[in-house]
């Protein structure tokens, strides 16, 4: 009997062929549904594997960013920049995230330099890269404790630009916030504020466990919270009943309209939280984002057909199309 070619041995453990990809696809779906550790489970398994997989690597590498294990990621990224595994950019960016998220802000400055000078830089990341270097060499050589100290009294978001807020916020993750927790509350209290970085704020207070009430002012919604005792953000009620509405209606017929309007309403609610999309009818929102989806995807829109098929008001469907595209015409950072 011919033994199968394909199949991997390994101190006596039998891999079948496939497992890797199986692996990689069950990470993936773990990933999507913000199980980060078990995503990272999956994906080492199929590292082990196929350890020159760039896409089981680059999965890996997001699973650790997001579950806060910066250390296996900074190894990690180095790694593959090395051996030239993915995408050179995507990895240097994560990369520099994960440098900034340890303080190493001198090894920031040095990796961007180096970039600059010997990479050929896209267009569309040179003012990226100029901030993040700006940023990184004013932290570098700061310790934490001296960065809170010499800081306590001065203020913080004073500049406009938004790449650099969101990379003051990323800079207080693992400090003493406390000296910055009026600036940032009135930051939260002006919806004229960024809600991307407002976002970023308010949930800087959840893991910092933050128990006393802030008032969150964005788009037309106020509400008083207490930060600990928010949902996480993609954990939210309604949100997992419209995406599982949308994994039944859409995911088999039209996989790729699917992963479409998944990461525009995964944007949408990382903007609106802590409050959601009303009135909390899922069917309307269903209704919406489907038109939403075909608009750029230069399909045809048939708006009568889908007030149809969704048992919904036109008029109400063009309102809630209205507020999408208000959400669609923010304008989010390059990370």
């Amino acid at each position: 009997m011919k033994k199968d070619k394909n199949i991997k041995k390994k101190e006596n453990v039998i891999y079948f062929p496939g497992l890797p990809q199986r692996l990689l696809a069950m990470g993936i779906e773990q990933l999507e549904s913000k199980q980060f550790e078990k995503a990272a489970d999956f994906l080492s398994q199929a590292k082990e594997l196929e350890p020159d997989s760039a896409e089981i690597e680059t999965a890996l590498l997001v699973a650790f960013f997001e579950m806060g294990n910066y250390s296996d990621a900074r190894s990690l990224c180095e790694n593959m920049l090395k051996r030239g595994i993915g995408d050179y950019f995507e990895i240097i960016d994560i990369y520099l995230m994960v440098l900034i998220q340890l303080k190493e802000y001198k090894k920031a400055a040095e990796t961007i330099n180096v970039l600059i000078e010997e990479k050929e830089v896209p267009l569309d990341k040179q003012e990226h890269y100029e901030k993040l270097l700006q940023f990184s060499e004013k932290r570098s050589g700061i310790e934490i404790e001296d960065f809170v100290t010499k800081n306590e009294n001065k203020a913080i978001l004073t500049s406009n630009d938004i790449q650099e807020q969101i990379m003051e916020i990323a800079a207080l993750m693992n400090v003493n916030i406390q000296p910055y927790r009026n600036e940032l509350t009135r930051y939260l209290n002006d919806s004229k504020q960024h809600p991307f970085v407002q976002t970023m704020i308010l949930n800087l207070f959840k893991e910092h466990g933050i128990e006393k009430k802030v008032t969150i002012e964005k788009f037309h919604y106020k509400e008083t919270v207490i930060p600990t005792q928010l949902d996480p953000l993609f954990e939210t009620p309604f949100y997992m009943e419209i995406i599982d509405e949308l994994q039944k209606n859409m995911a088999q017929k039209n996989p790729s309209l699917y992963e479409q309007i998944k990461s525009i309403l995964d944007k949408h609610f990382f903007l609106l939280y802590p409050f959601e999309l009303e009135p909390p009818y899922v069917k309307l929102w269903m209704a919406g984002y489907h038109l939403l989806g075909q608009e750029l995807y230069g399909e045809s829109i048939k708006i009568d057909k889908i007030c149809e098929y969704y048992q919904i008001n036109k008029a109400d469907l063009n309102n809630c199309l209205e507020f999408l595209h208000q959400l669609e015409e923010i304008s989010l950072p390059i990370l």
